[in-house]
């Protein structure tokens, strides 16, 4: 039984226990309580971690999502190094293979975040800060002069080479579920980035934040888009409740996958176009 002593000779069950004072208990139904003096800062503590545990058990519950403008370098280093560290399948070679280096891969993600923030589309997963989320919407494009500071950092980053090899790789796939959403005047929350942070891996976060976004989404009744460059990864998103619209060809080893999500609400059959055969892959997902 979960119980306190709020006086010298009274235990209270905590399960009953609406409002506490420095001196007195509130009881739920009513009845109030003096603390004994010698028992006050021990009680007020064990019933403020109480109430702390409360909070982090429904925050998990939820998958509650943090809005924030803030991030130190070192968050910044850690979502730039989990994008650069992972290992495809054999055989499967992602998009930051055009890049050349490990290194590269991460300054570009990084340069990413920082204007991810910029933009208001970051959130933290967890009260921890276990991972981070960027999210955009149709109906609020990306400024100008951030726009321009990101191209500007890619320029300086991978050189205007390797810059021009990467825009045009991107378009070799044809359209892609964004544009053709745009072209039809959908509106949608695009997914632009998730990483939970290393020691936080393996825990359910990642579940937890794309159920926060699909409920944002649902409220709003709008889809939810993404793409990915990896078979796993995109097999871990639809297991979660995204299913594949199209896979772009971007050579022969790299494929960029677009997933979609309808909202709860309407399930439209087919709104986004139709794609030609061969640029379609349609793998089964269990």
């Amino acid at each position: 039984m979960n119980t306190r002593r709020a006086a010298q000779f009274c235990v209270v069950n905590q399960d009953f226990i609406a409002e506490y004072t420095y001196e007195t208990v509130r009881l739920t139904d009513g009845e109030e309580l003096s603390i004994s003096r010698p028992y006050r800062k021990e009680i007020r503590g064990r019933i403020r971690e109480r109430e702390k545990g409360r909070r982090a058990a429904d925050w998990r519950k939820t998958g509650m999502l943090t809005p924030i403008t803030e991030m130190t370098e070192q968050e910044i280093r850690e979502i730039g190094d989990a994008f650069a560290d992972y290992v495809y399948e054999d055989g499967e070679e992602g998009m930051f293979s055009i890049f050349g280096s490990r290194e590269k891969v991460s300054r570009y993600i990084c340069a990413f975040a920082r204007a991810a923030l910029r933009c208001g589309w970051i959130w933290a997963v967890g009260e921890n800060r276990e991972g981070f989320l960027a999210v955009s919407s149709s109906d609020n494009p990306v400024p100008a002069s951030i726009m321009a500071g990101f191209l500007w950092n890619c320029l300086r980053i991978l050189g205007l080479k390797d810059a021009f090899y990467l825009a045009k790789s991107l378009n070799a796939g044809g359209r892609t579920l964004e544009e053709s959403m745009k072209k039809a005047k959908q509106p949608f929350m695009k997914i632009e980035m998730l990483c939970i942070r290393k020691p936080y891996q393996g825990q359910g976060h990642m579940r937890e934040a794309l159920e926060a976004v699909f409920r944002m989404a649902d409220e709003k009744k709008v889809s939810c888009i993404l793409d990915t460059d990896g078979r796993l990864k995109m097999e871990k998103y639809c297991h979660f409740g995204m299913r594949l619209v199209r896979t772009r060809r971007i050579t022969e080893t790299i494929r960029m996958y677009d997933l979609l999500r309808e909202p709860e609400t309407e399930r439209p059959e087919n709104i986004y176009g139709s794609f030609p055969e061969k640029d379609a892959e349609k793998p089964e997902v269990s």
